[in-house]
């Protein structure tokens, strides 16, 4: 067993380019024949739990009226990113509507303050920069996008604005504010704007910086209420340090003309190392102070760049993985994920390191996978390519270990996983629910939508596993076997049957997409 696992195991770090990887999953049991409904994302650890519920667990239980911190719930389960200082090169990271959790050192006291952190999303948002490690970056572009407001505002500043503000001198201790920010970066005087009463409240000094915080940031940093303590609501600093949920001001605070909810309002804005807040005194009372939605624009943001270049420090390649997706409706998947290993190189996947033969995107189709023409001749591999039927040895051999059953190939869940990820690659998004508009004949966007669409019936349990920049099996069973709760999928005793759908989307963000469909069903056409 020790034999075979050092064996799986080989080749999880490789010297070369960084990829922008994920891994997520998705796991429940159903009734049989029945659908799942989209839940929210708890938070994926206990300490990220125990961080979450200190000040938003109270407002999500309506004991008090403030804005969130973090967000109603997690936007993605723990997935794992580049992070040279952690064990294996990985990091646990969870995305919420506000910020981003990490945890970068899990062998580390838990009870610790800074167990959990969160990540310097706007600095890296402004600056153009992904850090990939403590003093390691990616070079980037900076985000074109709303720092506050409805989505389609075009008057509002962007993250990019903000980035040649950094250098500005700190207003006066005590100057009224009245400095209104453009979104081509130019700066106006508006003395009408001294009649919200907001004055430099705090001059911060620190290496590198030197800014004011506005009065209303420094009293909300500072504030007091409710919060929730081991389950036990109390009346604490909402914050342990002045800094400790927004990090340090890179820049003044301004007045800008922001659209909210289709009305262009005075709306107060600051950003710091870690959140931008924001401040709209028209709003309900307790809803003044906001924290921005740095967690959603960074996610959105990053998941738009391409295959990184090599860190400006170090250059290392991680394995891990990402999550599913779906065909674009009116599209035909263009090489299929039940194509059996031939001298074909359009639908061949070395399982290799660097793969020459790659399932490769385009827009004419060469094997489409459909519910009702199996291939491979019932050959239950021979629905698979060459590097998806290593990966099939590798996790039977892996529940051979651990005493479970092997699982056999069903036709209709490879067409679920192919389509999936097919989809997350084309539509440029990652994760378990497949956006609207909906492929033909799926009328859902969970994993069991994307099964029953494929033809696959009676299940009554079903789990799903996602990863994405990983170009072998060997890769991406690395990184399900690294995460627990993917390692238990991979384990399930109660599935039967799995899907593998491997592509590759040159110019996507991640190139290499995998989704793993598991279910207890009984699909008899084989392959």
């Amino acid at each position: 067993m020790q034999f075979r696992l050092a064996r799986r195991l080989i080749g999880s770090i490789a010297a070369g380019l960084i990829a922008l990887q994920f891994i997520s999953l998705i796991s429940t049991g159903l009734p049989l024949g029945g659908q799942s409904s989209a839940l929210a994302v708890a938070p994926g650890h206990p300490a990220i739990e125990r961080t979450w519920a200190r000040t938003d667990k109270p407002v999500a239980d309506h004991d008090v009226v403030r804005t969130w911190m973090w967000g109603p719930e997690a936007n993605t389960d723990i997935v794992w990113e580049p992070y040279a200082e952690s064990p294996g090169g990985m990091r646990q990271v969870q995305y919420f509507d506000k910020s981003r959790m990490e945890i970068t050192q899990p062998d580390d006291d838990q009870q610790d303050l800074w167990y959990v952190t969160n990540g310097l999303l706007v600095t890296e948002l402004v600056s153009g920069t992904i850090q990939v490690g403590s003093d390691t970056f990616v070079p980037s572009q900076p985000a074109q996008v709303n720092v506050a407001g409805d989505p389609e505002d075009s008057t509002g500043p962007t993250y990019a604005t903000f980035g040649p503000l950094r250098g500005l001198p700190a207003q006066p201790d005590g100057a009224f504010i009245a400095q209104r920010l453009h979104r081509d970066g130019s700066i106006t005087i508006d003395p009408l704007l001294a009649r919200y009463g907001v004055t430099a409240g705090l001059r911060v000094t620190e290496p590198g910086l030197d800014h004011q915080v506005a009065s209303v940031f420094v009293d909300f940093m500072r504030s007091t209420g409710i919060v929730s303590v081991d389950g036990q609501l109390v009346t604490d600093r909402l914050f342990a340090t002045d800094f400790y949920a927004t990090g340090y001001p890179i820049a003044e605070p301004y007045w800008a003309n922001v659209l909210l909810k289709g009305v262009i309002q005075d709306v107060l804005i600051q950003c710091f190392e870690r959140r931008c807040l924001t401040y709209t005194p028209s709003n309900d009372p307790g809803w003044e102070v906001e924290a921005g939605n740095v967690g959603q624009h960074y996610a959105t943001w990053r998941m738009s760049q391409p295959t990184l270049p090599t860190p400006v420090t170090t250059a290392t390649t991680m394995a891990t993985a990402t999550t599913p997706a779906t065909t674009v409706p009116g599209e035909t998947p263009t090489s299929t994920a039940t194509a059996t290993a031939t001298t074909t190189p359009t639908n061949t996947v070395s399982a290799t390191a660097t793969p020459t033969n790659t399932a490769v995107a385009t827009n004419t189709p060469a094997n489409t996978p459909t519910p009702t023409t199996p291939q491979g001749g019932g050959n239950e591999a021979g629905c698979l390519n060459a590097t998806e039927a290593a990966f099939l040895a590798l996790i039977n051999e892996h529940r051979a270990d651990h005493g479970r059953q092997p699982l056999t190939v069903s036709r209709k869940l490879n067409i679920a996983a192919y389509n999936h990820s097919l989809d997350m690659g084309q539509r440029r998004y990652f994760g378990h629910d497949t956006p609207q508009p909906y492929p033909a004949g799926q009328t859902g966007p969970r994993p069991s939508d994307r099964m029953d669409a494929a033809g696959y019936s009676g299940y009554s349990t079903w789990a799903e596993n996602i990863a994405g920049g990983q170009s072998t099996a060997q890769a991406v069973f690395n990184g399900w076997f690294a995460s627990s709760q993917h390692n238990i999928n991979m384990l399930k005793s109660t599935v039967t049957q799995i899907g593998i759908g491997f592509v590759s989307v040159p110019g996507s963000p991640y190139t290499y997409y995998w989704t793993t469909d598991f279910g207890n069903g009984n699909d008899g056409s084989g392959c």
